[in-house]
């Protein structure tokens, strides 16, 4: 048996249901990263009153890790050669041109100011 990004497989197991399987895991981490954006934006509206002069920095902070990491594992995927799912990508896409909305939203909200 041999792992192949986190996912057990034997040798005999075929294209498909490696493929089958690494969708699964990529719905797991989507709902997984979808539940930690939650919780932090329940926590921040608790928070609201502490952190509120800090909103920026912290969104900025969050974006740029956010992106980083994002682009990392795109890049790891990439050259390992692993398959693309249709929904992955889309949303790999999608969530670029919200930081970039965010990031446009930041400096209206600076020269606002």
């Amino acid at each position: 048996m041999h792992v192949e990004a986190g996912i057990p497989s034997s040798p005999a197991a075929g294209g498909v249901e490696t493929e089958r399987q690494r969708a699964r895991l990529k719905r797991a981490e989507l709902v997984s990263i979808t539940g930690a954006a939650v919780l932090g934006a329940g926590v921040g509206a608790l928070i609201a009153a502490y952190v509120g002069r800090y909103a920026v920095v912290l969104v900025i902070a969050g974006a740029v890790l956010h992106a980083w990491g994002m682009r990392e594992r795109h890049r790891l995927e990439h050259e390992d050669g692993s398959e693309r799912v249709w929904w992955y990508e889309a949303l790999y896409w999608s969530c670029w041109i919200a930081l970039l909305v965010v990031a446009g939203l930041i400096v209206t909200r600076m020269i606002g100011a």
